[in-house]
């Protein structure tokens, strides 16, 4: 494995780690990939390089279909005058564009896929838990509080 793909690997543990308990962690994985992806594509150039190579003819329509999903929504919100209110949901596109490049041309290993999937739904069983037990530990005081509150204006 190269460092490369370990680097790949580790976006793709993050993507799927952090977005439920960080706050803008949706946006940690993607970010790291597209700069792996912009990585990709200063190391091999264009247009008869590596890269074009290993996105495949797949790989070449999902890019164009992603690119033409973001003009259209691009334009449409131009056109409804929402532009600029559309424009961060719309950065995503580019983002998974140039994280696509990253995953093909550094593919990373599926023990990096399941590790992350393995440690996000830990981490996010652990918070749920934590919530449940702070829940459960600050009724009590919360459902006494209001009690004596009713008892003491006799008007529940």
């Amino acid at each position: 494995m190269t460092i490369m793909q370990a680097a790949t690997g580790s976006a793709v543990m993050v993507t799927l780690m952090l977005p439920v308990l960080v706050p803008g962690g949706y946006w940690w994985g993607p970010v790291a990939l597209a700069v792996l992806g912009v990585a990709a594509l200063l190391a091999r150039p264009w247009p008869r390089g590596p890269v074009a190579h290993a996105l495949g003819r797949r790989g070449w329509v999902l890019v164009i279909m992603l690119l033409g999903v973001m003009l259209t929504q691009l334009l449409m919100a131009a056109w409804h005058g929402e532009a600029l209110d559309v424009l961060p949901r719309l950065l995503a596109l580019p983002l998974a564009v140039l994280g696509l490049v990253a995953l093909h041309t550094w593919r990373p290993s599926l023990a990096c896929l399941w590790a992350g999937l393995a440690a996000g739904g830990l981490l996010v069983g652990t918070w749920a838990l934590w919530q449940r037990l702070l829940k459960a530990w600050a009724a009590p005081a919360v459902m006494t509080r209001c009690m004596r509150s009713c008892s003491a204006t006799s008007a529940c």
